[in-house]
């Protein structure tokens, strides 16, 4: 998440938009937390006046990032929890038992538009945290 959100807000045909799935008109994409991570994983981006399905389609989005429907579909849910700080829906998509760990909780972060940046060292010291337990 992190990656991707810095590496798309770095294009000037992308705009994040953390209320939009993704979308495109002629010129520029708009997209969240969940759509700048699938950008990166899938290392596809979403271009410009490619969109032919309507505003923020699962089915355009899968179909330019070369990804099933249902796995866009429960991954971006994942994202948008845990751009929230509840990680435990990103935990269940990746089938990581942490319920032992006592990491399920709500994390110090919620990102929207006009605060992502200021808030994703708060992120990354979690994702730091998790790999020095194992997640």
């Amino acid at each position: 998440m992190v990656d991707g959100l810095l590496e798309q807000s770095q294009r000037e045909d992308f705009l994040i938009e953390m209320s939009d799935w993704g979308s495109a008109t002629e010129k520029v994409c708009f997209g969240c937390a969940a759509t700048c991570t699938l950008q990166k994983v899938a290392g596809i981006n979403l271009m410009p006046g490619t969109q032919r399905y309507g505003v923020g389609n699962l089915d355009w989005r899968s179909d330019q990032l070369g990804l099933d429907e249902n796995d866009v579909n429960h991954f971006e849910n994942a994202m948008n929890d845990a751009r929230m700080g509840d990680l435990e829906t990103l935990f269940e998509y990746f089938d990581i038992d942490v319920q032992g760990l006592g990491l399920i909780r709500d994390y110090e972060w919620y990102l929207h538009n006009d605060n992502w940046r200021k808030q994703l060292p708060q992120v990354e010291e979690t994702i730091q945290y998790l790999i020095s337990k194992g997640v």
